[in-house]
Formats: structure tokens, sequence, C-alpha cells
């Protein structure tokens, strides 16, 4: 009976600190990335992003993009896709599609998301 009081006091501490640590994630993952094949992400203060893909295979130009909304939730980045477009793939996601990206890491100049096995790790570039 005596630890009732204390389980009480701590819950909204408990509650309190998980926002901040998503506000916190938030501010950090603002920015612009780029990975070492050429994709770039914006993630804006407003909540929207912005992916761009171009390259070249067997002679070929591919290209993605994606725009959409994001954010921060029980640590976790979940992004939803608005729109997409491609040029050379017939497989992309559609407008409404939602992933739910493990934060693995994020600081001033690195970002890594790990989705369904696959870690991608992203460099700031602004």
């Amino acid at each position: 009976m005596e630890y009732t009081f204390v389980i009480f006091a701590m819950c909204p501490l408990l509650l309190t600190s998980c926002g901040n640590r998503d506000e916190k994630l938030t501010k950090q993952i603002i920015g612009t990335w780029t990975t070492t094949d050429s994709d770039v992400l914006t993630y804006a203060p407003n909540g929207r992003f912005d992916e761009k893909w171009t390259g070249t295979k067997n002679n070929t130009t591919k290209s993605l993009a994606f725009q959409g909304k994001w954010a921060v939730r029980d640590g976790e980045l979940i992004s939803t896709l608005t729109n997409s477009s491609s040029q050379g793939f017939t497989n992309i996601e559609s407008a409404g599609h939602v992933d739910h990206f493990n934060i693995i890491a994020v600081d001033n100049t690195h970002l890594v998301l790990e989705l369904g096995g696959e870690t991608n790790v992203w460099k700031r570039i602004k």
C-alpha cells in the first residue's frame, strides 16, 4: 500500500518523458539526408517529407519520387505517402501507404532507420 502513492506519482513523469523523447527525436530528424546511392530525403518541420532518387543501371536511367507526411510517435518514425511517381519501375508504393520505421540512432550527422529487418543509414547534408 505504501508504494501505491509512488506509482501514481511516477505515472505522469513517465508519460511526459515519452513525449519529450519523441519531441527530441523529431527535432533531430528535421533536415535533408542522403545515402551512398544518391537517395535524398528531406523531413520538413511542418511534418511533410520529400524523397528523390535517380540512378542508372544497364544504361537505363531510373527514378523514384515520394512525398508525404511524417511524425515521431513512441520512438518510431511514421511516414504516410501522399504521392509517389517513378520512371523505370513498376512496383512502387501508392498514396496512403504507411511505414513504421524503428529509429535506431539519430544525431547531427547520421540517421539510422530499420524497417522489416533492413537497416538504412542516412548522412545529413542540411
